[in-house]
Parts: C-alpha cells; sequence; structure tokens
C-alpha cells in the first residue's frame, strides 16, 4: 500500500511540475533561439528546475561534492550509470554542456523534449557511420568551448556496482585536447525498480573529482580503463553495499 501512495505521489508531482517548468522552457527556447546557439540559457533553466525539484520531493535528498574540481574550460565528464534520475544529478552540475545520449531517449515524451530543446547529442548505438557522427560533433562542441557528458558503460548498471568503461568517451577527449573529469553517482539506483519508484527516504550524491591526465599518446582503452578503476573505487566508497568482499 505504501509503494502505491509513494508512486501515485511522484508521478502527480512530476507531472505537474513538468506542466509548469516546461512552458517556462519553451518561452526561453524561443526568445533565445537567435542569440543563444549553445542553448546555455535553456539547459541553465533546466538545472534550476532540476534542483527545485528534487528539493521540493520529501522522498529525496541530495548532495552534491567537489564542484572546485571542475575546470574552466571544456571537458567531457564521464560518470557512471544508474538509471534516469542520472540526468537530473548531471543538471545539478549548473555547468554548460551537452548530454551525449542513446537516439531512443529522444524520441521519448518529457526527457526527449527537453533534450530535443537543448540541442544534445544524439547516438545510434549500432550505426558506425552514426557513432563517428557522433564523435565529430562531439570534438567540434569542445572545440568551441562546451564541456559533454558521457556515460562509458554505455547501458545502466543493474547490479549497482560500476560496469566496465568503454573507449570512446576517451578517444574524444584525446581528440579535442580536453582533460576527462569523473563524476561518480550513487542513489538513483535505490529510487526505481523499473518503472515502479521505492517507497524509501534516499539520498542522492554526486561527486565531481579531479580531472584525469595521461601522457600524450596513450590509447583511448587504456584512459578508459584508469578512469573507470577511479570511478569504480570512489563508488565502493560511496555505495560499498553494492560489493560485496571480492566484487
Amino acid at each position: 500500500m505504501a509503494t502505491f501512495f509513494v508512486n501515485v505521489f511522484i508521478y502527480v508531482y512530476t507531472g505537474l511540475t513538468f506542466c509548469v517548468w516546461f512552458q517556462a522552457l519553451l518561452l526561453v527556447w524561443f526568445f533565445t533561439f537567435f542569440w543563444d546557439r549553445k542553448r546555455r540559457a535553456v539547459n541553465r533553466l533546466v538545472s534550476v528546475w532540476c534542483r527545485v525539484y528534487l528539493a521540493l520531493n520529501p522522498f529525496w535528498g541530495y548532495r552534491i561534492r567537489g564542484l572546485e574540481n571542475m575546470p574552466k574550460g571544456p571537458c567531457v565528464m564521464v560518470a557512471n550509470h544508474q538509471g534516469m534520475l542520472d540526468i537530473v544529478l548531471g543538471y545539478m552540475l549548473f555547468h554548460p554542456f551537452k548530454w551525449v545520449s542513446k537516439r531512443e531517449l529522444f524520441r521519448a515524451p518529457f526527457i526527449g523534449w527537453i533534450l530535443r530543446l537543448g540541442d544534445h547529442v544524439g547516438i545510434d548505438r549500432g550505426n558506425r557511420t552514426d557513432a563517428q557522427r557522433m564523435v565529430e560533433m562531439c570534438v567540434q562542441l569542445l572545440r568551441d568551448g562546451t564541456s559533454v557528458m558521457i556515460f562509458p558503460e554505455g547501458t545502466r548498471s543493474r547490479s549497482g556496482q560500476v560496469l566496465h568503461f568503454k573507449s570512446g568517451a576517451f578517444a574524444i577527449a584525446l581528440a579535442a585536447g580536453v582533460p576527462v573529469v569523473p563524476i561518480v553517482m550513487a542513489g538513483p539506483s535505490e529510487t526505481l525498480a523499473g518503472l515502479t519508484f521505492r517507497p524509501r527516504r534516499v539520498r542522492m550524491r554526486l561527486d565531481v573529482l579531479p580531472p584525469v591526465a595521461v601522457a600524450e599518446g596513450t590509447p583511448a582503452r587504456e584512459y578508459a580503463a584508469q578512469v573507470g578503476q577511479i570511478v569504480r573505487e570512489h563508488h565502493a566508497h560511496m555505495a560499498p553495499y553494492y560489493y560485496p568482499q571480492g566484487a
């Protein structure tokens, strides 16, 4: 019974806040369309929206640490992927960036509309040509001064543990000559089971770790393995219950 009432509340609360904030988002997009080509005003408003959304929800808290580690210039941010609320947490950075996400998400209602208004980067994961287009687009964004955020695991972790990092995000960073900033999230995987919200108080956490530099000529695969290990170790410290002895 508690699960039923919690889910009714969260879905109604989410729907009502979306109706209000999305109208404001459309207005900002319309009035800044020609002079704000990077859609920074749109993405800034989404960041405010996400902060208010979490702050007013009685079931979820949040904690953001390490913002001083964000470089002043563009970077590739790589984060572990636990669920849909990762996107909400990512916006809490209040840093101008573009998400790199699977193209199916852009066709979804609500979140897809936000991604489209913000001109984020979509990718067809089964299409090599589209993957190359995504790499070129991200490199250009970085050279133009806009950071990108990528989930290098490629999919949501169902175990809660950090999965193997693929090398694409790191190849982009090497090609653009920008640092990689590890982002570690904990909590989103504890809020949802499928499409059902768990009736519990969850404090979601996001830690920004210092940028990771590598020697020139380092293969992207080695770079990915190094950063993946850093993220996994930090996540194991934040959420040790996902890592039984020796896992």
